[in-house]
């Protein structure tokens, strides 16, 4: 007599909930549902019942069962997947043999699917497949006879061999990966070169679909780790690769392409580091490839360089900040105009660093500048890079620069644009003429011997305008000097404008 589906479900439930009343009858029941209930429609009653399995299923089932898979089910992707759920679901009563009918079936499936066109019903089974590679992984590992797994790893090389394009191609590349953990002998050497030629070749949004599959940021790490090298080309080549892969990249993995990328591509490295605000972990490999590359690129390209090394605050490590202090203080020192840009934009956005180091550039400087001749003093970035930290500087390094100020700049000054930059530094500096009269003498001396008009103008006005609000007795006398002065040089332009 046979009995309806429906019915025989019914039957099944109420003898799992009333299964103390069967005492040692279980393995009766069990023996019914092997001999004639091996279904889907039967058996997804136990399902998410673990003790209920553990009761009434056995190996025996479960590899009947997996008999019952077939290509119909594949052509209806909810049939394949509800059989495939269901198999999960049984996972802790699975033992002995079923891992290997497992791998038979999928295998024999896959082979027959492997030899019609792409379709998404195939990458419905393919994602079935992964999601049983991933659920027993380590069942899978155990299986003795070694032929049993190369033929699986076989088909699945079969079936990136037949597709035709490497959007196809993504479907098999995780179970692969899968596969290639737990497989031996040649077949593994051939799963780890089509993983290889995918990752080499496949577009951006192809390796996106594979990487989606890995269930947390861990397991993504240790792909990429694995194959460090095909990633690492791809990241470098492809801005696009560098932004899908760098959130999942170890730490170490992220500094050394940036590293990379400050050497061969600065411009994208510094892009990538603006999207991050500048906040990474590994600052100082950044910092040291940055001031390392710094040095070998044009002057014209230093500035971009610095401006990334100050907004890390060369990751706060004084040995760095000592090399980027060297470097600022060659930069000031050179004869090109470029370079001085460079370092007195460097040393200007470098507020960070300590104010010893900043008095020692400003000590080089001086030195360097006290050595020029007054044709070449008015070197406006050196000059202003003093400038910047006038507060921090010792006596003596503020006394030797205004010497160099007044003599080179003004007194021997060679033109007027030279001249006029000294007295906005005087300007600036507010020297007192108690403090350095000598200095201010030689200037006063120079305007009223001076027979270029121009240049006679520019001091004269110039000191005038460095007169302080209130004199004192020793600083009076020279002050109205400077007024008299200045008063007789206008009207002696006056006169002159009245005969021409």
């Amino acid at each position: 007599m046979s009995i309806s589906l429906d019915f025989a479900r019914k039957i099944v439930n109420e003898l799992i909930e009333h299964k103390n009343w069967l005492g040692d009858r279980k393995a009766g029941v069990s023996q019914v549902l092997f001999d004639r209930y091996c279904s889907y429609a039967i058996l997804s009653v136990f399902k998410g019942k673990p003790d209920d399995q553990k009761d009434f299923l056995n190996s025996e089932i479960i590899t009947k069962f997996i008999s019952t898979f077939s290509d119909n089910d594949i052509d209806i992707k909810q049939e394949i997947r509800s059989k495939i759920d269901l198999l999960l679901d049984f996972k802790e009563i699975i033992t002995e043999n079923v891992p290997q009918a497992i791998i038979t079936k999928l295998q024999a499936l896959l082979s027959a699917e492997n030899q019609k066109a792409y379709r998404e019903e195939k990458e419905n089974f393919l994602t079935c497949i992964d999601d049983i590679l991933d659920s027993f992984r380590e069942q899978f590992a155990n299986i003795s006879d070694i032929n049993i797994l190369n033929s699986f790893a076989a088909s699945i090389v079969e079936g990136i061999d037949t597709a035709e394009k490497w959007p196809q191609k993504k479907i098999f590349i995780y179970s692969c990966l899968g596969l290639f953990d737990i497989c031996r002998g040649d077949e593994k050497s051939n799963l780890d070169e089509r993983i290889r030629d995918f990752f080499s070749n496949a577009d951006l949004e192809d390796v996106r679909f594979v990487l989606n599959k890995y269930k947390n940021d861990t397991a993504r790490k240790e792909l990429l780790n694995k194959y460090q090298s095909i990633f690492q080309q791809r990241v470098i080549a492809q801005q696009p690769f560098l932004d899908l892969l760098y959130p999942v990249a170890t730490e170490d993995v992220r500094a050394q392409w940036l590293s990379t990328l400050i050497n061969g591509a600065p411009a994208r490295a510094f892009a990538k580091l603006e999207e991050l605000s500048y906040k990474v972990d590994f600052k100082k490999n950044i910092v040291e490839a940055l001031l390392t590359k710094v040095q070998l690129v044009p002057a014209q390209e230093k500035g971009i360089f610095y401006v990334v090394i100050n907004k890390m605050e060369c990751a706060n490590d004084a040995e760095l900040e000592m090399k980027l202090t060297s470097q600022i203080k060659e930069l000031l020192k050179t004869d090109d105009l470029l370079s001085q840009q460079a370092g007195y934009s460097a040393l200007m956005n470098g507020t960070y660093l300590p104010a010893s180091l900043k008095r020692e550039i400003a000590r080089e400087v001086v030195e360097r500048l006290r050595l020029l001749p007054p044709e070449q003093a008015g070197r406006h970035d050196p000059v202003k890079s003093v400038l910047l930290n006038w507060s921090l500087l010792e006596p003596p390094v503020k006394r030797d620069f205004l010497d160099f100020v007044f003599d080179k700049l003004i007194k021997r000054g060679a033109s007027i644009n030279d001249i006029s930059f000294g007295i906005e530094i005087l300007f600036t500096t507010k020297p007192r003429y108690e403090d350095y009269p000598q200095y201010f003498d030689d200037v006063f001396s120079r305007a009223e011997a001076e027979s270029d008009p121009q240049i006679k103008s520019a001091i004269v006005g110039g000191l005038n305008r460095l007169k302080p609000p209130k004199t004192t007795k020793r600083s009076g006398g020279y002050w109205a000097k400077v007024t008299n002065l200045k008063q007789g040089n206008e009207e002696s332009e006056n006169n002159r404008a009245g005969t021409e």
